[in-house]
């Protein structure tokens, strides 16, 4: 062990010396050497780990600190730095299994909590990830972890929504009883600004969107007609758009009377629509206050049905209208 030791073979010294202690345990002197030879090639694994991680070297990287961890298997951050690489190298599920053996092992361990976090919230699992972080949160709470869980609570919020609303993005053409959905939804805040109008519908109460459909009705931004019905299933056009929208327009200008007469000055030029039709006054206020876009010819397209999508880039201006202070 001397001999190799004096030519810098330590590794080859700390065998020898080891074999010499189990032999002889009372080689004390020897004992120390071992002891302080482990602790010496421990951090030199741990520095060669770290330096193959940083030059993206995974491979060296994960055998270096599989070797560091054999020498120190209670070591909870050598665990966690294993399962970083693990992670980086996809094997997801060893990197998960040493995230929560680090845990195990370090109670207090926040980063690792938040790898996890990461791990589910990629595979879907929203739920598994928002307990992770919340866990994290509480251990060492920041702004990004809060950011991160509002996120997930939005999009878990969203997966719990009838299926007939998460497809409307897709739709390439989009119903009463959709828009209302998305303005139900999204404009909630909004439509309880305004006194709630008594009304009476006889076709919805057995559609997903009921419950969004009366409140909006309430609200005086989609009404049901002469008959009493709201036939949620008519298809919305840009007209009908313009109607909803120019509404709600007025609601978020109910306390800022200068705001209303602001747009309604601006009277808008329409390749389609003259200043005498009964729509036009709708359509010239959703364009003037930025909501509906004209057409490149100038035509406001009164007829063309309206996409998911366009229905809600609309409701997203309105939205963002609202809470921004005028």
């Amino acid at each position: 062990g001397e001999a190799l030791l004096a030519q810098s073979q330590e590794a080859e010294a700390l065998i020898a010396f080891e074999s010499a202690v189990k032999l002889d345990p009372e080689l004390q002197a020897i004992a120390r050497r071992v002891e302080v030879l482990r602790a010496r090639a421990l951090q030199e694994n741990v520095a060669a780990a770290r330096r193959a991680a940083q030059a993206n070297r995974l491979d060296e990287a994960a055998e270096r600190y599989a070797q560091a961890l054999a020498a120190s298997p209670d070591s909870a951050f050598l665990v966690r730095d294993l399962a970083d690489i693990e992670a980086k190298q996809g094997k997801t599920d060893q990197a998960m299994a040493r995230y929560r053996r680090a845990i195990e092992m370090d109670p207090s361990d926040a980063a690792s909590r938040i790898r996890i976090g990461e791990i589910l919230d990629a595979r879907g699992d929203l739920e598994g990830a928002m307990q992770m972080y919340t866990e994290a949160n509480t251990l060492e709470p920041s702004a990004e972890l809060r950011r991160r869980m509002s996120a997930l609570d939005a999009r878990l919020a969203y997966l719990k929504l009838p299926a007939e609303y998460r497809a409307i993005p897709d739709q390439p053409s989009i119903t009463r009883g959709d828009l209302a959905s998305l303005i139900g939804i999204r404009l909630q805040a909004l439509l309880e600004r305004t006194p709630a109008q008594p009304v009476v519908i006889t076709d919805t109460r057995t559609h997903w969107a009921a419950d969004w459909i009366m409140a909006t009705a309430r609200a005086g931004v989609m009404e049901p007609y002469e008959n009493h019905t709201f036939q949620p299933a008519t298809v919305i056009q840009r007209s009908d758009l313009a109607q909803a929208v120019a509404r709600m327009l007025k609601i978020v200008a109910a306390g800022q009377p200068q705001l209303l007469k602001d747009w309604q000055s601006r009277q808008q030029k329409m390749s389609d629509i003259g200043v005498s039709n009964l729509l036009y006054a709708d359509a010239s206020l959703s364009v003037a206050a930025g909501i509906l876009p004209l057409a490149e010819d100038g035509a406001f397209q009164l007829t063309r049905p309206v996409s998911g999508a366009e229905a809600i880039d609309a409701v997203s201006r309105v939205e963002r209208l609202y809470a921004s202070p005028q």
